[in-house]
Protein backbone atom coordinates (compact mmCIF):
# COMPACT_ATOMS: atom_id res chain seq x y z
CA UNK A 1 0.00 0.00 0.00
CA UNK A 2 0.86 3.20 -0.27
CA UNK A 3 -0.08 6.56 1.66
CA UNK A 4 -1.50 9.01 -1.30
CA UNK A 5 -2.58 12.10 1.07
CA UNK A 6 -2.27 12.69 4.72
CA UNK A 7 -4.49 15.75 6.02
CA UNK A 8 -5.72 16.96 9.50
CA UNK A 9 -9.33 15.32 8.69
CA UNK A 10 -11.47 12.77 10.35
CA UNK A 11 -11.00 9.04 8.18
CA UNK A 12 -8.55 6.74 7.11
CA UNK A 13 -9.71 5.57 3.47
CA UNK A 14 -8.63 1.46 2.50
CA UNK A 15 -8.67 2.13 -1.53
CA UNK A 16 -8.80 -0.96 -4.45
CA UNK A 17 -7.91 0.58 -7.51
CA UNK A 18 -8.99 -1.26 -10.56
CA UNK A 19 -5.08 -2.68 -10.95
CA UNK A 20 -5.56 -4.89 -7.88
CA UNK A 21 -3.20 -2.27 -5.99
CA UNK A 22 -4.52 -0.59 -2.77
CA UNK A 23 -3.57 2.62 -1.41
CA UNK A 24 -4.96 4.63 2.15
CA UNK A 25 -5.75 8.18 1.74
CA UNK A 26 -6.76 10.16 5.19
CA UNK A 27 -9.15 12.41 4.94
CA UNK A 28 -12.57 13.37 5.53
CA UNK A 29 -14.07 12.40 1.98
CA UNK A 30 -12.64 11.15 -0.70
CA UNK A 31 -13.01 14.31 -3.42
CA UNK A 32 -9.53 15.51 -3.34
CA UNK A 33 -8.84 11.93 -5.37
CA UNK A 34 -11.53 12.47 -8.66
CA UNK A 35 -8.12 13.09 -10.70
CA UNK A 36 -6.45 9.74 -9.99
CA UNK A 37 -5.27 8.51 -12.97
CA UNK A 38 -6.01 4.58 -12.10
CA UNK A 39 -9.79 4.35 -11.42
CA UNK A 40 -10.92 3.17 -7.45
CA UNK A 41 -13.36 0.19 -7.46
CA UNK A 42 -13.68 0.24 -3.53
CA UNK A 43 -12.85 2.58 -0.60
CA UNK A 44 -13.60 1.38 2.92
CA UNK A 45 -13.94 4.07 5.31
CA UNK A 46 -11.83 3.40 8.47
CA UNK A 47 -12.36 4.33 12.04
CA UNK A 48 -11.76 7.81 12.81
CA UNK A 49 -8.43 9.53 12.89
CA UNK A 50 -7.62 12.05 15.03
CA UNK A 51 -4.25 13.25 14.59
CA UNK A 52 -2.17 13.61 18.04
CA UNK A 53 -4.60 11.81 19.82
CA UNK A 54 -3.25 8.12 19.15
CA UNK A 55 0.46 7.08 20.67
CA UNK A 56 3.24 6.33 18.57
CA UNK A 57 4.24 3.41 17.21
CA UNK A 58 6.72 0.82 18.87
CA UNK A 59 9.24 -1.41 16.83
CA UNK A 60 9.80 -4.65 19.33
CA UNK A 61 12.13 -6.33 16.57
CA UNK A 62 13.27 -6.66 13.17
CA UNK A 63 13.03 -10.29 11.00
CA UNK A 64 15.58 -10.68 9.74
CA UNK A 65 18.05 -8.10 11.89
CA UNK A 66 21.01 -8.60 9.38
CA UNK A 67 22.03 -9.57 5.99
CA UNK A 68 25.03 -10.75 4.52
CA UNK A 69 26.37 -8.76 1.51
CA UNK A 70 25.94 -10.31 -1.97
CA UNK A 71 22.86 -12.17 -0.65
CA UNK A 72 19.65 -12.26 -2.23
CA UNK A 73 16.43 -9.83 -2.51
CA UNK A 74 14.01 -10.23 1.33
CA UNK A 75 11.16 -8.90 2.84
CA UNK A 76 12.10 -7.34 6.22
CA UNK A 77 9.26 -8.16 8.21
CA UNK A 78 8.78 -5.29 11.37
CA UNK A 79 7.46 -6.56 14.46
CA UNK A 80 5.66 -3.98 17.41
CA UNK A 81 2.77 -1.95 17.83
CA UNK A 82 0.57 0.78 17.30
CA UNK A 83 0.93 -0.03 13.74
CA UNK A 84 -1.68 1.49 11.49
CA UNK A 85 -2.73 1.14 7.29
CA UNK A 86 -0.62 4.39 6.22
CA UNK A 87 2.58 3.40 8.32
CA UNK A 88 6.09 3.86 6.58
CA UNK A 89 9.22 2.03 7.76
CA UNK A 90 12.12 4.47 7.96
CA UNK A 91 15.11 2.40 6.96
CA UNK A 92 17.92 4.51 7.58
CA UNK A 93 16.39 7.84 7.02
CA UNK A 94 14.51 6.73 4.19
CA UNK A 95 10.72 5.79 3.92
CA UNK A 96 10.12 2.82 2.57
CA UNK A 97 7.42 1.54 0.05
CA UNK A 98 5.15 -0.61 3.41
CA UNK A 99 2.72 -3.42 3.48
CA UNK A 100 0.42 -2.58 6.38
CA UNK A 101 -0.15 -6.71 7.88
CA UNK A 102 -1.38 -5.98 11.01
CA UNK A 103 -1.52 -3.77 13.93
CA UNK A 104 1.78 -5.81 15.18
CA UNK A 105 3.65 -6.00 11.84
CA UNK A 106 4.76 -4.04 8.80
CA UNK A 107 6.80 -5.09 5.90
CA UNK A 108 9.14 -3.99 3.13
CA UNK A 109 11.24 -5.48 0.62
CA UNK A 110 15.33 -4.82 0.69
CA UNK A 111 17.27 -4.59 -3.19
CA UNK A 112 20.25 -5.73 -1.92
CA UNK A 113 21.62 -4.55 -5.19
CA UNK A 114 22.01 -1.60 -3.04
CA UNK A 115 24.18 -2.82 -0.24
CA UNK A 116 27.65 -3.10 -1.54
CA UNK A 117 29.95 -2.96 1.95
CA UNK A 118 29.07 -3.95 5.43
CA UNK A 119 27.49 -1.23 7.19
CA UNK A 120 27.14 -0.10 10.55
CA UNK A 121 24.05 -0.38 12.36
CA UNK A 122 21.23 1.22 10.58
CA UNK A 123 18.13 2.92 12.25
CA UNK A 124 14.72 1.40 11.35
CA UNK A 125 11.65 3.08 12.87
CA UNK A 126 8.30 3.03 12.30
CA UNK A 127 6.20 6.24 10.95
CA UNK A 128 2.30 6.92 11.86
CA UNK A 129 0.22 8.70 9.27
CA UNK A 130 0.55 11.47 12.08
CA UNK A 131 4.29 12.02 11.89
CA UNK A 132 4.73 10.35 15.22
CA UNK A 133 7.88 8.15 15.02
CA UNK A 134 8.73 5.15 16.94
CA UNK A 135 12.12 4.05 18.60
CA UNK A 136 14.47 2.53 16.52
CA UNK A 137 15.63 -1.45 16.31
CA UNK A 138 19.24 -1.81 13.88
CA UNK A 139 19.80 -3.45 11.25
CA UNK A 140 23.32 -4.73 10.02
CA UNK A 141 24.65 -5.36 6.61
CA UNK A 142 27.58 -7.94 7.04
CA UNK A 143 30.24 -8.83 4.54
CA UNK A 144 30.08 -12.73 2.78
CA UNK A 145 32.08 -15.11 5.05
Amino acid sequence: MTTLATSQNLYTWTLTMADGSQRVHVGSSLATLINESTPIVSAVRGPAFVPGTMPAPVVSSLVPATAVVGAANFTLHVHGTGFTPGCLIVFNGYEEPTTFVSATELTTGVNMAVWTAPSQPLPVKVRSLAGQESNAMTFTFTATA
